[in-house]
């Protein structure tokens, strides 16, 4: 008798009359044939255990082999930009002209107030103790940058000193009086010739409310200029010479001794100092990279204590301490394997790679425990096969539902290895390769120490001790052979989740959710800032801590407009108005935009000397000589002889290097002192004209390649606005001249051009990856009905975890980018195996998400809880890659949780599909078997006796289906439904062969 078709009640009964489409076929196909891989792999392991184990522990070695080539990347480095952005393309023609010849060190020294005498003289000390700082053989002299050309000129440093000269017996006789007029009225520097202001270089000042002069000040900041990575100690080359003989690593390590008084230094009127210099980024966070193994160890120690407790049972032969540590060797396993083959590959580690092995470790312990929930729910029928086919049905159940959510995780970061951000592409490589080595090492090395533990249990030998074995009297204690976890989801979790009033109150609970998770993401900033990965308590962290407090109006973000190939005699007018335009930008300081040109046409125009004015003419443009080649000429005297020339010495790069001598005129073998005095002026009456034409052939073959303006950027209130400034200076520039030609350049770019493509990048990892997931889904599950449901339920667990993460503090820059792309893989894990299981079973809605949660639960809960004990430890953390790790995980865990395993089992309950086709016929096998084995057992038995039992009305049917499920017991009707061979094996179970189905 067929039964009665309603799909519109959970309690109805799903039958298996009905016509098939292509999906489905497919979907059984597909279920049908992993299943057969997955029981010929597990029958072939269980076979060769060792041989298996052995095998994925040469496999794991071979590639560990490539961590000959690994290296970590310098934090420091473009790593979060776009390789083919514009700022890229600019940085290569910026190195190639303007190379690096600087490195830079800071100190901000702090008191009550450093402009007395005192506070000078402790100022002055610590200055000079900073130029008496020595690497080896090497002192400051050695190592600086000098402000002239020779030997003889001096180091080049800036600060608030420069008013006095670095003179200590100048200052020990000033009084407060003194200081302050010198601060307040000195516009110029009288070591640098240069602009000088005073505000410059002081932080936490007080101002006069009537005059608004300086009359104290809080800190000060010091600046040491040094010899960069392209300076060299004579002609060789630094490719060429070992590392130590770097002057980059000289340097280095004399920063490391600036960096080490300046932490120890503390006086009566500089009471603290804080201190960067141009390895302190490298330094710290590379620190915080690896300065949390600690806790990774310490999550490692806890998963395995967990994963034995929860494996196994209380007893000395039910214990499971070394499979436990065997699951959690696989997940080490595969991060070997991950690093190995990404290092081979050429891939550096970065600063975010620190959080795979956790990743890992959530993913590999829940497929251990899928594998194991998978062994314990055989049923009694293939508990008495062999061992072997023991192994070939475990790992037929649970294969699939771990290829599932590996496949998509999978997935998920191989769409995030496309992005253009080479940072989030390298984790994500690493991701992928550590997923697969997870995948097949718990498929097979887990796989196979399950084996071995079972032939251990199976012949009596001690949990702990395997070289000793029980006799064969003894019996585990009654205690320990209660899974209470089982029984609460059996028994009690799964019947109260589907009665009516409780779906309700979790989709009610589920949309109060989603809202304000809807509401933070339109709400979700976009900012990218590098300093967020220094770890607290760094001293560098301090450091701009006290920037940020002392020089709130001082600006970081400055740059260069730099010019290539321009003919600027011919083109000094369009130069000068794109400066002009350049500097009435609203995001750049006008005060800031210092010309070259401007100040050479200026002092042109301003000049006395007669023999300049001899090559310009005065009838047509004062400030512009006669031609190009007296143009060229008048430059050298301009920039190396005066004041305001001097200042832009290395914004302009000559065709040739001017050789200072004995000032003969010869060769270009001259010394400009004896020549032209610094206002102009020959200083040499005595030169013959032959002399003069020497030197003005010498001159005019020198011309100009290349130059640059610098210019600085207002402070700028968001990322949003920054990327705007940065779009805006280049369309200014490019309104003048071509992009090969000049464009605007500065350091800040780099995080800028990351903030301009990030929240695009994510929205485009997100979609693709998401989209991938749905197609996997509707492909491994094979439904179409399942494939939406679980869908929605990793869609709404991303939208509440983005937009929690606004109500957390958290935007979105490269770290929460990694983390919502990784999101995806774990809700996946959640909701799809839940969503296959239930494609598994048979009954009605309501029973088949009873059975699910009963099946599958357990696991699920097991790896969620495991994964988010292993970052618990992380809430700790002074890494800003791990306190990032921490919150968007622990969101994701808890609203995966929900969402896989309570509303998703709700919404199946209600509205899911029917179950496979292979699964409906597995059924009708199993319930023709039973009736001709009882009917071989009854010769009184008739068939027709069961085949035309009516079916009860449904309304009623799911009533009682309800009431007997909360009391643990089922209707006799529904053993149509309900495989009672799928039960757990339980001192009952003996007897659960003799039910009979009503309906075949």
């Amino acid at each position: 008798m067929e039964p009665t078709k309603n799909e519109g009640s959970p309690g109805d009964i799903q039958s298996p009359e009905r016509n098939p489409n292509c999906l489905q076929k497919a979907g059984s196909f597909l279920a049908g044939s992993l299943e057969r891989f997955y029981y010929n792999l597990g029958v072939a392991i269980g076979k060769r255990p060792i041989v298996t184990i052995a095998c994925a522990l040469l496999a794991c070695f071979l590639c560990a082999i490539g961590l000959v080539r690994f290296y970590q990347v310098d934090a420091s480095e473009p790593i979060w930009v776009d390789p083919k952005s514009t700022y890229m393309l600019h940085k290569s023609v910026v190195d190639d002209l303007f190379p690096s010849q600087i490195k830079l060190s800071f100190f901000i020294a702090e008191g009550d107030n450093i402009l007395t005498r005192g506070g000078l003289l402790e100022l002055m000390d610590l200055h000079d103790q900073v130029t008496k700082l020595s690497y080896k053989e090497h002192t400051y002299e050695d190592l600086c940058l000098r402000l002239g050309r020779g030997d003889n000129a001096d180091c080049w440093s800036s600060s608030i000193l420069e008013l006095w000269e670095f003179n200590k017996t100048k200052i020990s006789l000033l009084t407060t009086q003194e200081i302050l007029d010198a601060v307040n009225a000195t516009n110029e520097s009288p070591v640098t010739n240069s602009e000088f202001n005073a505000s410059d270089f002081l932080g936490g000042i007080s101002t006069d409310e009537k005059t608004g002069e300086i009359k104290a000040a809080k800190a000060a900041i010091f600046t040491y200029f040094m010899k960069g990575t392209n300076s060299t100690d004579g002609e060789e080359n630094e490719d060429d010479l070992a590392e130590e003989d770097t002057m980059k690593y000289k340097v280095e390590q004399w920063e490391q001794e600036f960096i080490d008084l300046a932490q120890e230094y503390s006086e009566t009127h500089v009471t603290k100092v804080q201190v960067f210099a141009s390895r302190s980024f490298g330094d710290e966070i590379g620190s915080s990279i690896f300065g949390d193994v600690g806790k990774l160890s310490a999550g490692y120690v806890l998963i395995i204590l967990y994963v034995a407790l929860i494996l196994g049972r209380f007893n000395c032969v039910e214990m499971r301490v070394y499979l436990a540590l065997g699951g959690v060797i696989g997940v080490g396993l595969s991060i070997a394997v991950s690093f190995g083959l990404s290092s081979a590959f050429g891939i550096g580690y970065g600063p975010v790679q620190s959080i795979l092995p956790f990743l890992l470790l959530g993913l590999g312990v829940d497929d251990a425990f899928v594998i194991v929930q998978a062994w314990n729910r055989l049923t009694p029928a293939e508990r008495s096969l062999p061992l072997i086919e023991q192994s070939g049905s475990a790992l037929k159940h649970a294969g699939v539902s771990i290829t599932v959510t590996s496949i998509t995780d999978i997935m998920a970061f191989g769409i995030g290895a496309t992005t253009v951000l080479p940072a989030l592409r390298d984790f994500c490589i690493y991701a992928a390769i550590g997923i697969i080595a997870v995948f097949i090492l718990q498929a097979s090395f887990f796989s196979a120490c399950v084996v071995l533990d079972e032939k251990r249990r199976k012949s009596k030998r001690n949990g702990c001790c395997c070289c000793y074995t029980h006799s064969e009297s003894y019996e585990p204690n009654r205690c320990s052979q209660r899974d209470l976890q089982q029984t609460f989801f059996e028994k009690f979790y799964a019947p109260f989740l589907i009665k009516l009033p409780v779906k309700i109150v979790i989709v009610v609970i589920s949309l109060g959710i989603l809202a304000p998770g809807i509401y933070g993401v339109v709400y979700l900033k976009q900012e990218y800032d590098p300093n967020v990965f220094i770890p607290k308590g760094s001293y560098l962290k301090d450091y701009f801590t006290s920037f940020e407090e002392n020089f709130p109006s001082k600006s970081n973000d400055d740059g260069y407009i730099y010019l290539n190939g321009v003919n600027y005699y011919k083109e000094h007018d369009k130069v000068n108005d794109m400066v002009k335009d350049f500097a009435s930008e609203p995001s750049v300081k006008t005060s800031s935009v210092d010309s070259w040109l401007e100040n050479y046409l200026e002092w042109l125009s301003n000049t006395k000397c007669p023999w300049i004015k001899s090559h310009i003419d005065t009838s047509a443009d004062p400030r512009l000589p006669l031609d190009e080649r007296r143009f060229n000429m008048l430059l050298t005297p301009f920039v190396y002889m005066t004041a305001v020339g001097r200042r832009h010495i290395r914004n302009v790069n000559f065709n040739e290097t001017i050789t200072f001598g004995d000032g003969n005129g010869t060769d270009g073998d001259f010394n400009l002192t004896n020549v032209i005095s610094s206002s102009g002026n020959l200083s040499n009456p005595n030169l013959t004209t032959p002399d003069i034409l020497d030197m003005e052939r010498d001159f005019a073959a020198r011309y100009l390649t290349s130059t640059r303006i610098p210019f600085e950027f207002v402070n700028l209130e968001s990322s949003t606005v920054s990327v705007e400034a940065m779009d805006d200076t280049r369309k200014v520039v490019g309104n003048y001249f071509t992009d090969d030609e000049v464009f605007p350049f500065s350091r800040s770019f780099e995080n800028w051009e990351t903030d301009k493509i990030i929240q695009m990048e994510l929205y485009r990892n997100m979609a693709l990856a998401f989209g991938c997931v749905v197609i996997l889904t509707l492909f491994l599950i094979a439904d179409i009905g399942t494939c939406l449901l679980v869908s929605f339920c990793v869609l709404s667990t991303l939208v509440e975890v983005a937009g929690l993460m606004y109500f957390w503090n958290l935007s979105i820059d490269t770290v929460t980018c990694i983390q919502l792309v990784l999101a995806i893989g774990l809700a996946v894990d959640y909701s799809a195996h839940i969503g296959h299981t239930f494609m598994t079973v048979t009954g009605t809605r309501n029973e088949r998400a009873m059975k699910t949660l009963a099946d599958i639960g357990p696991a699920v809960f097991n790896g969620g809880f495991s994964t988010l004990l292993a970052f618990m430890l992380l809430a700790s953390s002074d890494s800003y890659v791990f306190d990032v790790f921490f919150k968007v995980n622990l969101l994701v865990v808890l609203l995966g949780m929900w969402n896989g395993m309570v509303l998703l089992p709700v919404l199946l309950s209600l509205i899911g599909p029917a179950p496979y086709l292979s699964t409906l016929n597995t059924r009708r096998t199993s319930s023709i078997t039973k009736i001709s084995n009882l009917a071989a057992d009854n010769d009184t038995f008739q068939p027709d006796d069961v085949m035309e039992k009516p079916v009860p009305d449904a309304n009623e049917t799911n009533k009682e289906s309800l009431h007997d499920a909360e009391n643990g017991m089922m209707p006799p009707q529904y053993d149509t439904v309900v495989d009672r061979s799928d039960k757990p094996l339980t001192d009952s179970s003996p007897n659960q062969d003799n039910d009979l189905p009503a309906v075949v």
